[in-house]
């Protein structure tokens, strides 16, 4: 059959970068070939040309001369390949064949496929000398400049305070022989905490001086992990301001004699963020000789003044600083790179950061400009290089590689001598500082030019991890190439280019995306049904023309009149982002079923995507003709009138990007936000003119970070009133296992972008002398604090990535599963209020070459919320996808934060502005009953005491009760809940009326200048509800009465929470003893804290990670809460659709109820739904 008619069969989904089925191709030729003879006819072979490769690659061997001779064509796509790159493949099977005929009995594994020539070139060419030690210390080189160039200056800090090198070489050898007398000596530990100033410098040169090794001790660090790097580190002294103090008063004791031993410990670093067990790095002083000493060689004009704003415990700061210092330079000691921004203008010889807090610092109006510009510590998008020349024509940028392990740099490319890289990435480049580079496959051997392999480095390599003699042998092994080498494994996959220098590895996707974004029909359906003119919804995406998918939702109204589709539009765009808009809003009298019950997807009609009613307006200023001949040409349509409205001609916002872009190439200063608020080009074109005489088409939201305090809210304030023991373990966690392709830079990155673009997971909170609490937003948070990396040794197997933190925590024997969580429950328990992270992301990663890697993403409660879960995940995932893609990151604008809600809600409490819901709230606790029956009435209710009873409806059941009975009744799925519940609890109890504490979002649309829908934090809204029940068991009167009492809850609750915690009008009231919280509908079990434990604020959005990244969920498997904490309340409900089933979970306490008890209650509500579900 031929390929194209196959093609046109199958119909695959087409995508347009590569060819359909299969990309490469290997075909034999066995039949006989050459010339023979017909009647009265002479064939001859003859070679037809060829227009295009019909696959991205093609090998064609054709035996020859009988079937005793081979001949081979190779044909490519010359847009993927070059000539070289074919040839070197060519060449690599000849020797491979070759081989594999001498030695048959060889497994292809063991056979290279290098020839000796391009062997000699990667081992002794490009792989570099190996040596990377220095012959003097760095003690020695700065005691030189001390000497040469006393009065020159060394270290400049805040408010113009400055040391001459003479100055700086009078503190440090007082500190070292104040040092020396306290028994520090050769190998001594030295912990340097202190903030970032001049007294920093002279700490850590004084303990080089003393001949000890300093431990950076970061004090933002939290006091637990700063105690674990003391005890583990052995420090015997730790340099503090007061310490400091003392030994540049009194008498001056005698520094040290003769020069510092080369092979003794001059450094331990201790990778950061880790709450676990980090590992501590001992770096001898000849290799941070050698390194020093290259960097000296770079040239000592581009050390004249350095602006030193790496911390400590990143090993980049032995660069910036003992570099400078050895080569006669000024150190400017600032608090971080981003400092800059804080000024009009600096100025100097070199400027060290990572790629994207550097790109911070660029896109700021700060006048900087430096001599040379060397970014390393993660990956470095090329369009950064080209923003860089752009504001620093005259600066040399370097991208430099390389792990702690390795003494801060092993690679380096230099805009002044290498050739720029035609990808998405600037290339690591070629060894530097005397190391050797290894790119090796899996069986050690070298990988040929082109080839992925992984990076070993060798020469000035680090001891390796104090204490930790197995990780150490693991990662540090014998080099094969040299005898008596070492070689250090990175784990990072690489791969030699044709000009010699390496090229990190960056993993494609070969999905199709649109910016990024997948869309999640359950989620949109979700939101259309809580609209309470809708009983039933269902959301598809519909290709009625080609090329051209649009979301359609079909609705059965709850009621007579059906609902406006503006308000629809309105009510889904407040709670979801602009890409989830349906295109068009079809009401139904039913939703088509099939035979089975099911919904009939294809039955569901076309939608009327023509504005058939309006008249056709024609434009009239040239902004609107341009706009008009933009929607008909992205539309598809013959013409389109300034009144036509956007949506009701077919438009999404899918298509509302491409408006936008057309739109901005014809000059229209334009978004797609402004599409939604404005969809007539008449109103469009006029926000267009308002736009361009200033207004600020970012909206009301803040669009930059957010730093400073925060207001009290009632959430926060209910939290801290109710949490008194062990306020800081109470966290929401959801886990999933990583593709086995998964990029750890790109995902850093991610993480990164999380940071900037939600305010809120950068809290912290601080207890008051009073015993209040009070919340702060900081300006910046390390994401290395923030995002770790984990080895776990057992069954598993893999490697982490050499830049990235590595903790093989377990002891001989230990399993993966329990090392993990083990992990899990550290992280969980070890968030600091005070200090932070209150967020973390951590990845385990199996040591030894099996299994996929696992995520545990983790955060305080008083920063996210269920709400917050869907757009954090989502997020994730689109950044990292933006990440691998094109290493760099773009989540739209921001909603409003989290303090400026919280700034304007406190405000509104302040005037009065719930104070008309007081007897409505008064009314609900006055006449309902709080109490339960319990089996113990004096027991324990911590959450060690708690436990759970499950029960569930079956697929079938669960479709009815979804998808029937709102239907049915004309009411909301959470009603028939509840109704379900107050049945149950008025048999249990005897009572008319119980109190349910009920949770919300909380993100109720009270103020006008306030959008939340984009904001990640705690909003959710506590509060009763005492439902009264008919005297009847008749299931429509209950319902009924159920619906109309639940529509009297005013603004959804928010208010109660407001007038009790922040007012205090309603202090003192009654507490429900029994709480229910309905989560929705899951698109994979498993995933979300409140799924698992009945925390406040609904549980993690599954559906909303249901993508490339985080496809596959894990359980959590850890201990949210502390384990003595008090719990709410007797009996938390939690309820759940996951995976089809509806399930619900009655977590109660042990030394209070029985399981007996609580199976009962559980039993009797999924009958009663189920009765209700078959009714």
């Amino acid at each position: 059959m031929p390929f194209s008619r196959l093609i046109e069969e199958l119909s695959p989904e087409r995508d347009t970068s590569r060819t359909p089925l299969v990309q490469a191709l290997v075909a034999l030729q066995n039949t006989p070939i050459g010339e023979f003879e017909l009647p009265g006819l002479r064939v001859t072979d003859e070679e037809m040309p060829r227009e295009a490769a019909q696959f991205e690659l093609s090998l064609h061997f054709q035996e020859t001369g009988g079937g005793g001779g081979l001949a081979a064509v190779a044909e490519f796509n010359t847009d993927l390949f070059d000539v070289e790159t074919v040839e070197r493949l060519c060449g690599h099977w000849l020797v491979l064949a070759e081989r594999v005929v001498a030695e048959p009995l060889v497994p292809v594994v063991r056979v290279g496929m290098l020839g000796g020539a391009e062997l000699e070139r990667l081992l002794m060419g490009w792989a570099g000398p190996g040596v990377g030690v220095g012959e003097r210390s760095v003690v020695e080189l700065i005691q030189d400049r001390i000497a040469s160039t006393p009065g020159a200056v060394a270290v400049l800090g805040d408010g113009g305070v400055s040391l001459s090198y003479g100055e700086l070489g009078a503190r440090v050898d007082r500190l070292a022989g104040y040092l020396v007398a306290l028994g520090v000596g050769v190998e001594s530990r030295v912990g340097v905490c202190l903030p970032r100033s001049v007294d920093l410098v002279v700490a850590v040169l004084g303990v080089l001086r003393a001949g000890g090794a300093y431990v950076p001790l970061d004090p933002e660090y939290p006091a637990d992990r700063l105690e674990f790097m003391k005890a583990d580190s052995g420090v015997e002294v730790v340099i503090t301001e007061e310490v400091l103090a003392r030994s540049l008063v009194g008498e001056a004791l005698a520094a040290p004699v003769g020069p510092v031993s080369l092979s003794s410990a001059a450094y331990v670093i201790y990778t950061s963020g880790s709450t676990g067990r980090p590992k501590g790095v001992v770096v001898p002083h000849a290799a941070m000789a050698g390194l020093v000493r290259w960097a000296v060689d770079l040239g000592e004009e581009r050390f004249s003044r350095t602006l030193f704003s790496t911390s400590l415990n990143f090993d980049v700061s032995v660069f910036e600083l003992f570099g400078t210092l050895a080569a006669g330079g000024t150190v400017e000691v600032v608090r971080d790179v981003l400092a800059l921004t804080e000024r009009d203008a600096w100025s100097g010889s070199l400027i060290s950061a990572v790629p994207s807090a550097f790109a911070g610092v660029l896109g700021q109006e700060s006048a900087v400009s430096a001599e040379m510009v060397v970014l390393a510590g993660e990956a470095f998008p090329a369009g950064l290089l080209e923003q860089t020349r752009r504001a620093m024509p005259g600066a040399v940028v370097a991208n430099i590689y390389g792990p702690t392990e390795a003494t801060v740099y092993a690679t380096g490319w230099f805009s002044d001598t290498d050739a720029d890289s035609d990808g998405p990435m600037v290339p690591i480049g070629r060894p530097v500082a005397g190391k050797a580079t290894y790119v090796l496959d899996a069986g050690l051997s070298p990988a040929p030019v082109g080839v992925w392999g992984e990076l070993y480095l060798g020469g000035g390599l680090a001891r390796g991890y104090h204490g930790r003699s197995g990780l150490t042998s693991e990662r540090f092994v014998a080099d094969p190439f040299r005898s008596g080498g070492r070689l250090y494994r990175t784990g990072d996959v690489v791969r030699w280019r044709a000009d010699g220098t390496l090229e990190y590895a960056g993993r494609g996707d070969d999905q199709v995306k649109i910016r990024g974004f997948r869309i999640e029909l359950g989620e949109i359906e979700s939101v259309l049904s809580s609209h309470p003119s809708v009983a039933q919804s269902v959301v598809v995406a519909r290709e009625d023309r080609p090329g051209v998918k649009r979301l359609a939702a079909y609705l059965v109204t709850d009621g007579d009149e059906a609902p406006e589709v503006d308000a629809l539009r309105e009510h889904v765009a407040s709670a979801l982002p602009e890409y989830m808009v349906p295109a068009a809003f079809v009401v139904l009298d039913a939703l088509p079923l099939n035979a089975n019950g099911k919904l009939d997807r294809r039955a569901l009609p076309a939608p009327e995507f023509a504005s058939a009613d309006a008249a056709y307006v024609a434009p009239r200023t040239e902004s609107e003709r341009l706009l008009c001949g933009v929607w008909a040409e992205v539309l598809g349509l013959e013409r389109v009138g300034i009144e036509d409205n956007f949506f009701d001609l077919g438009g999404d916002s899918i298509i509302s990007l491409q408006v936008v872009s057309r739109a901005r190439r014809a000059g229209l200063a334009l978004s797609s936000r402004d599409v939604f608020l404005h969809p007539t080009i008449s109103t469009l074109a006029t926000g267009l003119t308002e736009a361009d005489q200033g207004s600020d088409d970012a909206g009301p939201a803040q669009q930059g970070i957010v730093s400073g305090p925060v207001a009290p809210t009632p959430v926060r304030e209910w939290y801290f009133d109710t949490h008194p023991v062990a306020p800081e373990h109470f966290n929401m966690s959801t886990a999933f296992q990583l593709p086995e392709d998964v990029d750890l830079d790109a995902l850093r990155i991610a993480v990164g972008a999380l940071l900037s673009q939600h305010d809120a997971l950068r809290s912290t909170f601080t207890r008051t002398a009073e015993g209040t609490w009070t919340g702060h937003i900081t300006s910046a948070l390390d994401v290395d604090s923030v995002f770790t990396v984990h080895e776990l040794a057992g069954d598993l197997g893999g490697a982490a990535n050499g830049d990235a933190d590595a903790d093989a925590d377990a002891g001989a024997g230990a399993d993966a599963d329990a090392q993990w969580r083990a992990l899990v429950i550290r992280t969980q328990s070890g968030l600091d209020l005070e200090h932070g992270p209150l967020f973390r992301v951590v990845v385990g990663v199996p040591c030894g070459g099996g299994g996929p890697a696992r995520l545990l993403i983790t955060a305080h409660h008083l920063v996210i919320d269920g709400v917050s879960w869907r757009i954090l995940l989502s997020d994730l995932a689109t950044a990292y996808d933006q990440a691998v893609s094109v290493a760099a990151t773009d989540l739209g604008p921001k909603s409003t934060s989290v303090r400026a809600w919280a700034d304007r809600f406190t405000t509104h409490v302040r005037d009065g502005g719930f104070g008309g819901q007081l007897e409505y709230w008064r009314s609900v606790t006055s006449a309902a009953d709080t109490r339960l029956p319990m089996d113990t009435p004096d027991g324990g209710n911590k959450v060690v005491d708690q436990a759970a009873v499950m029960a569930y409806l079956d697929v079938d059941d669960t479709h009815a009760l979804l998808h029937q009975v709102p239907g049915r009744f004309r009411t909301q799925i959470n009603d028939v809940l509840l109704a379900a519940l107050a049945r149950t609890l008025r048999t249990w109890t005897g009572h008319d009326r119980v109190a349910v504490n009920l949770e919300g979002h909380g993100r109720e649309e009270l103020f006008d200048d306030i959008d939340l829908t984009r904001t990640v934090g705690w909003f959710t809204s506590i509060y009763p509800v005492a439902l009264e029940l008919p005297e009847t068991d008749d299931w429509p009167a209950t319902m009924r009465s159920v619906k109309r009492q639940l529509r009297t809850v005013p603004d959804r609750g928010v208010g109660y929470g407001a007038l009790r915690y922040l007012s205090g009008e309603l202090a003192g009231d009654p507490d429900p003893r029994i709480s229910f919280n309905y989560l929705g509908q899951f698109g994979i079990g498993g995933t979300g804290s409140a799924a698992g434990t009945g925390s406040t604020g609904g549980g993690t959005e599954a559906g909303a990670a249901d993508r490339g990244l985080l496809s596959t969920s894990l359980a959590t498997d850890g201990q949210e809460h502390g384990p003595q904490q008090e719990r709410n309340h007797l009996i938390d409900v939690v309820a759940v659709v996951d995976e089809g089933r509806f399930v619900v979970t009655w977590f109660y306490s042990t030394a209070v109820h029985r399981e007996s008890t609580v199976t009962a209650l559980a039993e009797d509500f999924i009958a009663g739904l189920r009765s209700v579900s078959r009714g």
